[in-house]
């Protein structure tokens, strides 16, 4: 995380759209770390340097839901693939992280859906 925060402490917003985004990846400790662990350590580089961070999460977390249900704070989640329960796990560890610190400037998950 040094190395990262080295990079990020003269940084005025960070936009992290990094990620597999291959959704037939298979590759649990891939996509863990990539998809999963880097995001997570730049949320917390820019929690502790206090840079508003957006990051990409993806609507792929719904997965097939027939109608809109809820949890109590999110719409339940339903992924249909190893890379839609990446993201979904970003999600999820970030509103606990963020629950238990002061609150940074901004950070943001982004959740595209992809339609062409």
């Amino acid at each position: 995380m040094r190395n990262l925060a080295k990079y990020c402490v003269n940084a005025k917003t960070i936009f992290h759209e990094g990620a597999i985004s291959a959704t037939t990846e298979l590759d649990d400790d891939k996509l863990a770390n990539w998809n999963y662990s880097k995001t997570m350590n730049l949320i917390n580089i820019c929690s502790v340097l206090n840079i508003p961070l957006s990051y990409a999460s993806s609507a792929s977390v719904y997965g097939n839901l027939s109608k809109i249900e809820w949890d109590g704070i999110h719409r339940r989640a339903n992924p249909l693939n190893k890379y839609g329960h990446y993201k979904y796990q970003v999600d999820i560890a970030f509103d606990r992280y963020i629950s238990s610190i002061n609150p940074p400037k901004l950070i943001q998950g982004m959740r595209y859906f992809n339609v062409y």
